[in-house]
């Protein structure tokens, strides 16, 4: 994972990135958009990217086309130790 980051980052942005490649894999982590956007300085809007498309609606919180609540969850939490290692 941590070959695909190419700019500084805190140790609460990369557990929420090590928590999503976990889930989804380093291949999948490392070429979503939420690790794009971090890779071009905008972070905030990389760690809004784990739990939310560009429309807001949710993304990565999907099992056979049907939205899950539980993945839900987890992508707002990821968002939010991602967004804390701003603070």
């Amino acid at each position: 994972l941590a070959d695909c980051i190419d700019v500084a980052i805190s140790q609460p942005i990369f557990e929420a990135l090590s928590s999503h490649s976990h889930n989804f894999g380093v291949p999948s982590t490392c070429a979503s958009r939420a690790v794009g956007l971090i890779n071009s300085g905008r972070v905030a809007e990389g760690c809004n990217a784990l739990a939310h498309g560009p429309d807001g609606k949710p993304v990565w919180s999907y099992a056979d086309g049907k939205f899950e609540r539980g993945l839900y969850s987890r992508r707002l939490e990821e968002r939010e130790l991602c967004l804390s290692g701003l603070r």
